[in-house]
């Protein structure tokens, strides 16, 4: 094989690399969380409005009290 030959060779694995690498990239970025508010599937999506919250703090109290008087 000449020279040249394995030149050409070398270039075409660093390119086929650098295209898998970009291919992968772009793919992780796809399936990334979405930090923009507005999307439904941004940053707040998971968290419980303040109603939500008081309601669950509340619930979690009465428990914690019921679960203490059974206990006497």
């Amino acid at each position: 094989m000449s020279n040249l030959q394995e030149i050409a060779l070398v270039a075409i694995g660093i390119l086929l690399l650098i295209g898998i690498g970009v291919l992968i990239a772009r793919d992780a970025r796809r399936r990334a969380p979405v930090a923009d508010p507005d999307h439904p599937d941004g940053l707040d999506h998971h968290r419980r409005s303040g109603v939500q919250r008081k309601k669950d703090r509340a619930r979690a109290q009465a428990a914690r009290r019921a679960r203490r008087n059974n206990r006497h």
